[in-house]
């Protein structure tokens, strides 16, 4: 058997080197790898600093997030506040308002079942709730009232300005007889000074109800309104008066 030689020796020595230089190699391109996926502009072979996020920084972004919320939540329940005490402020009543037919009026009076009045601003976006309630109203009460709708051409107005969906709507109830009223004087013999206004009168002409048919500003459902009108329609109560929820007749023309 040969013994190893000088040459055999250092060749082990250079073998050991290159692997040890080949695992330094390695582990630096380990190294760049990892840099590469995380964007680490460090240095081979040193560390990155790490951030520690302090226990104050934490809790300082907690309440800058809270405070924000709150001022969002409050922001909300004011605007939704605000926009329910709108719906639900009613129109100011007209201080003359009659408690029987009036003599000047050019409506027929029924003389064998109530007669309603409805004054209608033909561009008030509120009074699509009355035309739904008066609809309502007519069907429950059948043949027991003779119903007429004012829609209001305010002074200032131009020819038809009457003539809106909102005058379709009323024209498409059964037994609902639909007028021009120009100027609004017409309503204003009625007390009507509210876009959605109702007067109900028994066939001696004695106002039995008057007031508005719904609950709020645009808003339909069973309300005290309709009810009263419906009382004073079918069994000649006198239901006394009520709210009215609508744009002023005669303003300002609404585009």
């Amino acid at each position: 058997m040969r013994r190893p030689g000088r040459h055999d020796v250092k060749d082990s020595k250079r073998t050991a080197e290159d692997r040890r230089s080949a695992r330094r190699t390695g582990a630096a391109a380990d190294d760049a790898t990892r840099r590469c996926h995380t964007g680490t502009m460090a240095s081979p072979g040193v560390n990155p600093p790490r951030r520690h996020t302090s226990r104050h920084e934490y809790g300082r972004r907690d309440r800058l997030w809270s405070a924000a919320l709150v001022v969002w939540l409050v922001a909300i329940v004011a605007g939704g506040g605000g926009l329910w005490r709108y719906k639900l402020t009613p129109a100011v009543v007209a201080a003359d308002s009659p408690d029987r037919w009036p003599v000047a009026s050019w409506l027929p009076l029924a003389e064998d079942r109530a007669t309603l009045v409805m004054s209608v601003h033909p561009r008030c976006p509120c009074t699509r709730a009355s035309v739904a309630e008066l609809r309502r109203l007519v069907t429950d009460t059948n043949d027991r009232v003779r119903a007429h709708a004012l829609v209001v051409r305010p002074p200032g107005a131009p020819d038809r300005f009457e003539r809106t969906d909102l005058w379709d709507s009323l024209a498409a109830i059964p037994g609902v007889t639909v007028h021009s009223d120009v100027d609004g004087e017409e309503a204003r013999r009625f007390g009507a000074i509210a876009s959605g206004h109702v007067v109900v009168f028994d066939p001696a002409g004695r106002v039995r109800f008057s007031g508005g048919i719904t609950g709020a500003r645009g808003h339909e459902g069973d309300n005290p309104g309709r009810s009263g009108a419906s009382a004073a329609i079918l069994r000649s109560l006198d239901a006394g008066t009520g709210p009215t929820f609508g744009c002023d007749l005669v303003g300002a023309a609404v585009p």
